[in-house]
């Protein structure tokens, strides 16, 4: 989902429903931005979650050829392109927690 498309759900979001909480955590290069939004509808609490981090434009391996080294992977990230994840949660009064909505098929669940 583009930034276009994600403040267009946040506005029809705001006038639809009843918004509880609505925040942004930014965060460094590697884990990108937070943002998140609660509102009620007639089902109940619900969340939108998107995360925004930098592209993996390369990686390199870094170690050494002796038997038992160690080995790491050094990431590259674009400087200009992200990469965004939106995610739905519903609020389950019984167990007090946010449980994710994954689609299965052609119907959602959770």
């Amino acid at each position: 989902m583009n930034d276009e498309q994600w403040r267009e759900t946040i506005g029809r979001i705001q006038d639809t429903f009843k918004v509880l909480n609505h925040e942004i955590v930014r965060g460094d290069e590697v884990s990108g931005d937070i943002e998140h939004i609660e509102f009620e509808t007639p089902q109940g609490k619900m969340k939108l979650e998107r995360v925004s981090k930098p592209r993996v434009v390369g990686k390199s391996a870094l170690g050494s050829k002796r038997i038992g080294g160690s080995v790491s992977v050094r990431y590259e990230y674009s400087a200009t392109e992200k990469i965004h994840t939106v995610r739905a949660f519903r609020w389950d009064d019984q167990s007090g927690e946010w449980k994710e909505i994954v689609m299965k098929g052609d119907r959602f669940h959770g």
